[in-house]
């Protein structure tokens, strides 16, 4: 530096204590974070696997130091522009220029890599490639600034060094927020951004910027310790996310089971009352909507009273299982709901269907409980068996549920009787598949 560039004693001094009393107040900043930090945190969480970070909380750091790019990229630039048009006139100017190139393809390279990697679907396994990736791009916008700030500094006074340190200092300090959750990507930009500045200070023949130098290293160090204890609270808080999160997903996975048991008979495994109850509003409000037909199929296992008195109430319910098996195979292979709503009562729900799909499901489902082949001795047939209710109709607005399931009521008790095992229905007279032609209600017989 020129004789005459430099500054006296004392005031090459102050600057020098100025400098540094502001570095340390930057070095207080995450450091009151830390404590704020430290305040609310909890015990540790686990979020490692060894001595490695857990993929999916590796995948989650390198989302936010690319949501953080933005903020690295205005920094940095401003940083430039109010660096470049101090030293526009002092500085040869194609350096400066050429500075602004270099970093203006780096970040549009780092845009483009955080582009790709928020359209990638996630993979644990490639976690640390894409850390990779964004650490060898930070390191190289690191080592622009480091050769920008010596660059810059052979053409500076003390006041423009110092003015230098701190612009690169305040980057370091937005670093520690910015890239600590990573400690590789952290250092891949300080290293090269503030260790030739020092170097070069220590190099120097100026005792005070000798000290500058080693205060740029003390500053390093200070900002090291900074980012690790950042570090580990912002783990910490991400463990405490993933662990919400997973939480979130267990209670929702129990709510899930919880409503499953709530409408699941627990000893046929069919649809409950509740289910059905639930099933046969939503479907009578869809056939008065729509104008369709609608179908209540009710079943009563015939003389089960007398199967279980003789042979035990446990052989019963082996009975229902069995029975309520094949109601479920059969109604789901048409769409409809079979429902266990009494003892040795089913019920099946059946959309869009009129009389005779109705008729035609129950006489399946009848057929089904005979090829069980169940001994009884108690009854007619000496085989289990079952009397079926069928009531088929075009809801009005002013049809309730309770008509609907008296008439299929009715029909069973007509099923039983005339001799149990078989088929009744009740409908107004004339409604089929998807037709109405109105009439006076009669019944129907079929077997």
């Amino acid at each position: 530096m020129p004789a005459s560039a430099r500054l006296p004693c004392s005031d090459g001094y102050r600057v020098i204590a100025d400098t540094c009393r502001f570095l340390l107040l930057l070095h207080c900043i995450p450091s009151l974070e830390d404590a704020r930090c430290s305040s609310v945190s909890h015990e540790p969480r686990e979020f490692t696997l060894g001595k490695q970070l857990r993929p999916e909380l590796i995948s989650k750091c390198i989302e936010l130091m690319y949501f953080q790019a933005s903020n690295a990229y205005s920094s940095s630039v401003v940083a430039g522009l109010i660096l470049g048009v101090l030293f526009w006139n002092r500085a040869p100017r194609a350096g400066i220029i050429a500075w602004f190139v270099c970093y203006g393809i780096m970040i549009a390279i780092r845009h483009r890599l955080g582009v790709r990697f928020l359209a990638t679907p996630r993979r644990h396994e490639d976690a640390q490639r894409w850390l990779r990736y964004f650490a060898i791009v930070v390191g190289i916008c690191g080592l622009i600034w480091g050769v920008y700030g010596v660059f810059l500094a052979r053409h500076a006074d003390t006041y423009d060094i110092a003015v230098v340190i701190l612009s690169l200092g305040a980057l370091l300090s937005g670093a520690v927020t910015a890239y600590s959750v990573s400690m590789p990507v952290y250092l891949a930009f300080a290293t090269p951004t503030m260790l030739p500045i020092g170097a070069w200070l220590l190099a120097s023949p100026v005792r005070g910027q000798r000290f500058l130098g080693l205060m740029v290293f003390a500053w390093m160090i200070f900002m090291f310790f900074s980012a690790r204890r950042f570090r580990k609270f912002a783990l910490e808080s991400l463990a405490h996310q993933f662990e919400n999160v997973n939480l979130v997903r267990n209670l929702e996975e129990l709510a899930g089971q919880l409503k499953k048991l709530s409408s699941i008979d627990s000893l046929t495994n069919v649809a409950n009352r509740r289910s059905f109850d639930e099933e046969f509003e939503a479907a009578l409000a869809s056939a008065k909507r729509d104008g369709a037909p609608l179908s209540l199929i009710l079943c009563d296992i015939d003389f089960f009273k007398h199967y279980n008195d003789a042979y035990g109430h446990m052989q019963g319910d082996v009975c229902l299982r069995s029975i309520a098996s094949q109601l479920d195979v059969v109604a789901k292979r048409l769409g409809a709901l079979a429902a266990r709503i009494g003892g040795e009562e089913f019920a099946v729900i059946l959309r869009q269907a009129g009389v005779d799909s109705g008729v035609q499901l129950a006489e399946e489902l009848r057929r089904a409980i005979e090829r069980l082949g169940i001994v009884h001795s108690k009854s007619n047939s000496g085989y289990v068996t079952g009397s079926f209710g069928v009531c088929s109709m075009v809801p009005a607005d002013a049809t309730t549920r309770s008509e609907l399931l008296q008439r299929a009521d009715g029909a069973l008790y007509e099923a039983k009787r005339a001799g149990r095992n078989r088929v009744c229905a009740d409908q107004p007279a004339g409604i089929r598949d998807g037709s109405v032609t109105g009439g006076d209600m009669q019944g129907a017989m079929y077997h």
